[in-house]
């Protein structure tokens, strides 16, 4: 059974954030030489690029990759100015969570608490991978041990749709329980595939929000009959738990 406090005390862990996006102002024919922007003329032209001269003379142009356009004053109706993206480095990350694992099991649909913190290392803009541990309570607490994946879809983006994928092993925190008469607790494989998004939430921070399935195998023994005590008429018992995960965390670079 989860004991109600600290299921309670797990539970106020998980918390919403929201975040607020701003807009990008438009300005008219003022965006200053040098920067990356999108021209609106009068006739309905859409032009994208770096602005290299505005002199007095009224005269703009843009230059982008299909050459050098010029404009007069008069017949530009707006020019947004287009906000570069902050390019991540590649290097080290930590990422740590909090979430819960939802399902039907021994104590009907309670959901368990799951604590984890990964320390990974950006190899490519769009992938990285690295070793994590954590708490998570069935029966009785578990550390799991894990490697990760992840898989971002978009590498220069304030938000970006991701993969991940966990496996690794799950180590109980004790070996056995007299009171239930269970004896040689044993931990099992662990995995966890999960899908969701990450947002900027700073300059060296993403908040990340994943759903997923969550697979840890266990396994005890306990006597062979309920009258029994004897340490030779016992039986091992597997234990195959499968939830959905619902986690959010942070990742610091």
């Amino acid at each position: 059974m989860i004991k109600k406090k600290g299921f309670y005390a797990s539970v106020l862990l998980c918390f919403f954030i929201f975040l607020s996006l701003g807009l990008f102002p438009f300005h008219k024919a003022t965006a200053q030489p040098g920067g990356k922007s999108k021209v609106f003329t009068s006739s309905g032209q859409v032009i994208y690029g770096r602005i290299i001269q505005d002199n007095t003379a009224g005269i703009i142009r843009v230059e982008n990759e299909c050459g050098l356009f010029s404009f007069k004053n008069e017949e530009i109706d707006s020019i947004k100015t287009v906000q570069s993206v902050k390019i991540e480095p590649h290097g080290f990350f930590n990422l740590s969570s909090i979430g819960l694992l939802m399902g039907e099991g021994a104590d009907g649909f309670a959901p368990y608490p799951s604590l984890t913190t990964l320390v990974g290392y950006m190899w490519h803009e769009k992938y990285m991978s690295g070793l994590g541990l954590g708490y998570e309570y069935y029966d009785w607490g578990i550390i799991p041990v894990y490697g990760q994946f992840i898989y971002r879809t978009r590498s220069q983006a304030k938000v970006s749709p991701l993969f991940s994928a966990r496996i690794g092993y799950g180590v109980p925190l004790k070996s056995s329980d007299s009171e239930k008469s269970i004896s040689n607790i044993r931990g099992g494989v662990l995995l966890n595939p999960e899908a969701g998004i990450e947002i900027a939430a700073g300059d060296n921070t993403k908040f990340i929000a994943t759903i997923g399935y969550a697979y840890q195998e266990l396994s005890h023994n306990e006597p062979l009959y309920h009258w029994s005590s004897s340490d030779d008429a016992r039986k091992k018992v597997y234990t195959h738990i499968n939830r959905i995960s619902l986690r959010i965390g942070f990742r610091f670079y």
